[in-house]
């Protein structure tokens, strides 16, 4: 999915969630990342992954820490819930179960891994971005 295609509030929120994480995290081109993080996540990001919250800062260097050391690839991503905004604005909440593999770089050893994440998408400037992210990950 392109910028243009991100930046698109008519796309199904589910998927526009989908493919903001695969920019992030399952690509391999870090400077394409972290352009796509800087436009599409909100200053005030509020992000808690199990017991540990996280800002926007401190969650950009946690994902270039995991970028650094992991290949990681997306092996299912379902919707389990979601909740549109009011009068099709294009932001809400939406929840997904995902399984990944995740790869060291150094060792090349693998780990299997899920996650239950519940974002909350808004419209800023006309364009959505996540302001709050809750995960369980195991």
């Amino acid at each position: 999915m392109s910028d243009t295609q991100l930046a698109d509030t008519s796309t199904p929120l589910g998927q526009w969630v989908d493919e903001l994480f695969k920019n992030i995290f399952f690509q391999p081109n870090d400077a394409h990342s972290m352009s796509v993080f800087d436009a599409y996540i909100a200053p005030d990001l509020v992000v808690r992954i199990n017991h540990s919250l996280f800002t926007r800062d401190s969650w950009r260097e946690a994902t270039n820490t995991v970028r650094a050391g992991s290949l990681l690839t997306m092996d299912s991503n379902d919707e389990v819930a979601a909740w549109q905004a009011p009068g099709q604005s294009g932001a809400g909440c939406v929840a997904h179960m995902s399984h990944f593999t995740q790869r060291s770089k150094q060792d090349r050893e693998a780990t299997s891994a899920r996650s239950l994440t519940l974002a909350n998408v808004a419209i800023r400037e006309g364009k959505r971005c996540l302001v709050e992210l809750t995960e369980i990950a195991t």
